[in-house]
């Protein structure tokens, strides 16, 4: 209780603890049979002396790979307990590395399990992210729809473009750019994209719906992703009216 009560929110000082400093430092353990027969007691060692009738000491460091990440102290306070040996030194540190073993292990397994609470945390809000991407690209009056950059298939579609070309969900998926352009107009396509390269495009363009009819848009794309992969998202407001 009189240890508890001392060391409660306590921190020792190595600059105040030169000899504790020197363990750590050196990875040394600290053997005082008889804290009386000592010639210079330090400070914390008299201080024990006078309060409990301390009387053995052995400090033996943690070690963790080569290096000291803290001190096991054992002190002997009854006046009928024996003095500390060596032998005691040896299990001592024994018992000490086994600690730092344990001590070792449990920072490692906190480490990982941060790890996989900030992946979590990243996976929760990329997933929030999609969701919103998604609900923000499905909620969109003007007709949207995403090509691979490379195919050129439509990958993703909302139901805007499905109302203005008249094709299912399914039947647009099988569709690439070229198939929604007119015949005549795929010369040109291929150019605005070549010379897009990884920049967007804009400017009118005549597509052709389910029913062979003729609409005016005017929109562009610009370069996104789509599952991993290199894709465009393309927006196009009908401008047939106003056409």
């Amino acid at each position: 209780a009189a240890l508890r009560e001392s060391f409660a929110n306590r921190l020792l000082s190595l600059e105040k603890q030169p000899g504790l400093r020197y363990l750590l430092e050196k990875g040394q353990s600290s053997l005082i049979p008889r804290i009386s027969e000592q010639p210079n007691p330090t400070a914390e060692q008299r201080y024990w002396q006078q309060r409990l009738g301390l009387h053995s000491s052995l400090v033996v460091p943690i070690r963790v790979q080569g290096r000291s990440i803290g001190v096991l102290t054992l002190a002997r306070f009854r006046p009928e307990s024996p003095p500390f040996q060596e032998s005691d030194q040896v299990l001592a540190q024994t018992l000490a590395d086994h600690a730092g073993l344990a001590i070792e292990n449990a920072r490692l397994y906190a480490a990982a399990e941060d790890a996989r609470r900030s992946a979590e945390e990243a996976q929760q809000a990329m997933r929030h992210s999609q969701a919103a991407h998604q609900h923000f690209f499905e909620s969109n009056p003007n007709a949207s729809y995403v090509v691979d950059t490379e195919t050129l298939k439509v990958v993703d579609v909302n139901e805007a473009a499905l109302q203005l070309y008249g094709y299912s969900r399914a039947e647009f998926l099988q569709l690439t750019l070229s198939d929604l352009r007119l015949p005549d107009d795929h010369a040109r396509l291929t150019e605005i994209l070549r010379q897009a390269g990884t920049g967007t495009t804009s400017g009118p363009a005549r597509h052709r719906k389910k029913d062979g009819s003729v609409i005016h848009v005017e929109g562009g794309s610009h370069l996104s992703t789509f599952e991993g992969r290199p894709a465009r998202l393309v927006v196009l407001p009908d401008e047939t009216k106003r056409v």
